[in-house]
């Protein structure tokens, strides 16, 4: 519960969103099984037992893991895990400062950044501007929402 994530974004980019993102996803190659074991394999060995641990630096290690691996396999469009070399910079900037749990959502240009809590959540989006030189960063934090999802299907009309 005392976990937060900082939402960290380029004031000046857009992600992908609408006619443009279903473009993209219909142009990607199939993810490899390979990588499809990979992720299962880091969910389920790494990152869910160290969330049911609360073990805050092995979840946030196994997350970057997790989140490079899937952005890995939009690299034919955004080319490479991150989309384009200044999310790519930031993301290594955070890490250089010690943060473990960084990644991008979805296209992109927001990432995230795990925070063990409010108070270094607070701290660290004040030094957001610092993280590069000449780029607006928007910053928000946000609190886990830790009561799970109900998912249901509907019969076909």
């Amino acid at each position: 519960a005392a976990w937060r994530f900082v939402l960290v974004r380029p004031a000046e980019f857009r992600g992908l969103a609408g006619a443009a993102e279903q473009a993209a996803f219909d142009r990607l190659p199939a993810v490899p099984a390979e990588v499809t074991d990979q992720l299962l394999e880091e969910l389920y060995e790494r990152m869910l037992p160290a969330a049911g641990d609360a073990d805050f630096e092995l979840f946030s290690e196994s997350m970057f893991r997790f989140n490079w691996l899937a952005g890995n396999c939009f690299a034919g469009r955004q080319g490479g895990a991150y989309n384009g070399p200044l999310l790519e910079r930031l993301v290594h900037r955070i890490r250089d400062w010690g943060i473990r749990g960084v990644g991008q959502s979805s296209w992109g240009p927001t990432l995230f950044v795990l925070l063990p809590c409010q108070e270094a959540a607070e701290l660290f989006r004040g030094r957001v501007s610092e993280l590069v030189e000449g780029v607006t960063l928007a910053a928000e934090i946000g609190e886990p929402d830790n009561e799970g999802a109900r998912l249901s299907v509907a019969s076909p009309v």
